[in-house]
């Protein structure tokens, strides 16, 4: 590339004694890196390496990833920019010039040819411990994260990422390639919710990686490498950072995945200093991660506690799944059978095992976000996000979802039903959920006054300390859809968890989506009984508190506004409000002391303490502040306590349930689909779970990969030609019409199409 003007007097020795003198010049004679960089910013002429960074685009609209060529086009505007900027500066301090002063060793000038790079970017397994991030996932000063995420590139563009600049990992600019990949995702059905449930990502300016997990690894399809070039990979350190703007997705074809729309810098980057970068077996003996490194996974795989050489065979497991090689892992298994350490039957079982693992970790990956990520700030739940830049994320996916076949027959009002559905955060792009949070921060971290958070708090809730790890995703346990069912029945209540009405489940996926039950944040709202009106009523709610008697329990509070809300006068047993999948972390804090948990059971005790005007018993420094009793009673005496009824307080406004939200919605009315559901509930229900069941097979899932590939390779992949890529008989591939490949059937002979 072509550099920053170099100039060397004609006579070396004569140079070296100008650099001498030079180095010699006192301070205050030389120009700063201040100085230098206000004289290129103040012209306006030319951009600092960093104003470049952030204001120039890697690639644009259909720019291919061919012999390296992005990044090299991306490297020669920077050192145009280079050039000039040197020019400033020398006109600036004609000093630089009398002493021949070689550029690429003036502070900000360097950095548009070279940088100096860090021992993290060569060393793949470098951490350091402790603490990796704070609460909001930033990277913490002088902290070394683990490598948590991988990108694939062409080795020509591997070349360049680090050496000028701040170059390092920058999405890439309107992508066509990227457009079109997200609008064929595909969907099972074409109602407007169900294609706002399609987890798009924004790609108008983005780039592509994966999890460190063999198998998202594998999966993973690079759309911006040259096929005749070699490729390698790119490690990532403390990926999902506020700063990198990402997203993220579950499994849904290729692996589970994210994005990132905004540059990543060099110094978090392992791999590009490396001809070619990282190769896969760098990344298999050092941080890659495999199904049987997952605790939960192992204990369910039904391998034998004392079966011989165990921890042998599970390492087996795990190298064979790292490496992608069940054929030697069925080699070493026969050899222990052949040498009689193993019998027959537990050899059986050890393959039942290996394969119970592959298939456990298909459905983790499908459901799940990956636990490397854990720390991360993925989607809305950044902090750093204005409420523009999240209006034009919102745009984008609008736009792609617009331009899908299901999308163009949708109309204006599904199209106004799919952005309602975004707006109302869930989805699961922009919203995502299952990735594991810390501990909501305590309430004093952003209210200086325990009265100023109440004057703030929305809603409060008791849950338990599992639900409190994982905020943003609690699930619907059984006996809460029951409870719901039992209370909508017949009409008597109208419903608040999205999916149900009339003690019906009339949509299992917004069920599956999960939410919670809270209360206004008062201290009637755990504790009618302390109302008059409602003297004698039994303490505590049965959908504010975890129903395990003996868990832990923390009380907890939220500043978000809910959407879902209703009084007694709505059947509800009181004032209540449901919130769809779950918290806001951000907008979600403790009231009380992580540290000191309560159990449900100790409620009733609280409450004859608060009726009898005996809390002060309980009160810090005294001997009871440390019993169960006192653990409840400390954060609630935080709350408001007010003299409305509890049962029919408006705290929120009118009162709005999931039969007012679909009837502005929801394209079906709901009493067709309760119609609908009628139709030979059991025979339907059988169907689906063997439907389900025969797809996840890794029969059927490879032979889907093998057309999807097919149709890529042609070029007519999401093109909605109405062609099909069907199996012929002699096992090739072969283009026919969708009509003829779906209705065609030979009796005792299948539907292969004859050569």
């Amino acid at each position: 590339m072509a550099g920053v003007a170099v100039r060397k007097a004609d006579d070396p020795s004569l140079q070296d004694e100008l650099e001498q003198r030079y180095a010699q010049l006192p301070p205050e004679f030389l120009p700063t890196a201040q100085q230098i960089q206000d004289t290129i910013s103040d012209t306006g002429i030319a951009r600092t390496p960093q104003e470049f960074e952030q204001t120039e685009p890697l690639g644009g609209r259909n720019e291919r990833a061919r012999q390296g060529y992005t990044a090299k086009r991306y490297l020669n505007r920077l050192a145009t920019e280079g050039a000039l900027a040197e020019g400033l500066v020398r006109r600036k301090f004609p000093l630089l010039d009398e002493y021949n002063v070689d550029a690429t060793k003036l502070p900000v000038l360097r950095d548009y040819t070279s940088r100096q790079t860090t021992l993290p970017e060569h060393d793949l397994s470098m951490q350091t411990e402790g603490q990796h991030f704070d609460e909001h996932g930033n990277i913490l000063p002088g902290a070394i994260p683990p490598v948590n995420a991988v990108k694939r590139l062409g080795a020509p563009d591997i070349k360049h990422i680090g050496s000028a600049g701040n170059f390092g990992l920058k999405p890439v600019k309107d992508a066509r390639v990227n457009f079109e990949w997200e609008r064929n995702i595909p969907t099972y059905h074409e109602s407007p919710i169900d294609l706002a449930r399609r987890p798009i990502f924004p790609v108008k300016n983005a780039g592509f990686v994966s999890p460190i997990n063999a198998l998202d690894v594998r999966q993973a399809e690079a759309g911006n490498t040259d096929p005749r070039n070699p490729t390698g990979l790119v490690g990532i350190r403390g990926f999902g950072a506020p700063s990198d703007k990402a997203f993220s997705r579950r499994d849904i074809s290729e692996g589970r995945e994210g994005i990132y729309t905004a540059p990543i810098p060099p110094e978090r980057l392992v791999g590009i200093h490396r001809k070619g970068g990282l190769k896969e077996k760098d990344l298999s003996q050092n941080i890659l991660t495999s199904v049987f490194d997952d605790e939960n996974i192992a204990q369910q795989i039904n391998l034998p506690d004392n079966i011989p050489k165990r921890d042998f065979i599970l390492n087996e497991m795990r190298l064979a799944d790292l490496n992608n090689d069940s054929n030697q892992f069925a080699i070493e298994m026969d050899n222990l059978y052949e040498l009689g350490e193993i019998s027959e039957e537990e050899r059986n079982a050890v393959f039942g095992a290996f394969w119970e693992g592959q298939k456990l970790q298909r459905k983790r990956n499908r459901e799940e976000l990956p636990e490397e990520w854990s720390q991360g700030s993925f989607g809305f739940n950044n902090p750093t996000l204005t409420p523009e830049e999240k209006k034009q994320y919102e745009r984008q996916i609008m736009e792609i979802l617009s331009q899908t076949h299901a999308g163009r027959r949708a109309g204006p009002v599904g199209i106004q039903d799919i952005q309602d559905y975004l707006r109302r955060r869930h989805s699961p792009v922009l919203n995502p959920r299952g990735v594991k949070k810390a501990l909501p921060r305590h309430w004093s971290k952003d209210f200086d006054t325990v009265e100023e958070a109440m004057r703030e708090a929305q809603a409060a809730r008791m849950a338990s300390k599992q639900e409190l790890g994982n905020i943003e995703n609690i699930p619907i346990t059984p006996g809460t859809l029951e409870w719901e069912l039992g209370l909508t029945r017949d009409g008597k209540a109208r419903s608040l968890i999205p999916g149900v009405s009339a003690g019906r489940v009339i949509d299992q996926g917004l069920v599956d989506q999960g939410g919670a039950f809270a209360y206004p944040a008062l201290r009637q709202s755990f504790f009618p009984s302390l109302h008059p009106e409602v003297m004698g009523r039994r303490a505590g709610v049965p959908l504010g508190i975890n129903r395990e008697r003996d868990s832990q329990n923390m009380l907890m509070f939220t500043t978000e506004k809910p959407m879902l809300h209703a009084t007694q006068d709505e059947g509800r047993e009181q004032t209540e409000a449901f919130y769809p999948g779950g918290f806001d972390p951000a907008q979600t804090y403790l009231l009380s002391d992580p540290t000191k948990t309560f159990r449900r059971n100790d409620l009733e005790e609280a409450n004859r303490a608060f009726l009898g005007r005996n809390e002060s018993n309980y009160a810090e420094g005294t001997e009871g502040a440390d019993t169960p009793v006192g653990r409840i009673i400390a954060p609630m005496s935080n709350l408001v306590s007010d003299t409305q009824n509890p049962l029919t307080v408006q705290p929120w406004g009118r009162p709005q349930t999931v039969e007012d939200v679909f009837q502005l919605s929801e394209p079906m009315d709901i009493a067709m689909r309760l119609l609908k559901e009628r139709v030979s509930p059991e025979a339907k229900r059988h169907k689906l779970e063997y439907d389900k069941k025969y797809e996840s097979s890794p029969e059927r899932v490879k032979y889907r990969e093998e057309l999807n590939r097919e149709r890529r390779r042609r070029g007519i992949y999401g093109s909605h030609d109405h062609k099909d890529i069907s199996h012929t008989e002699g096992g090739k591939l072969t283009l026919e019409g969708e009509h003829e490949n779906r209705a065609r059937h030979f009796k005792d002979k299948g539907t292969l199409r004859h050569e």
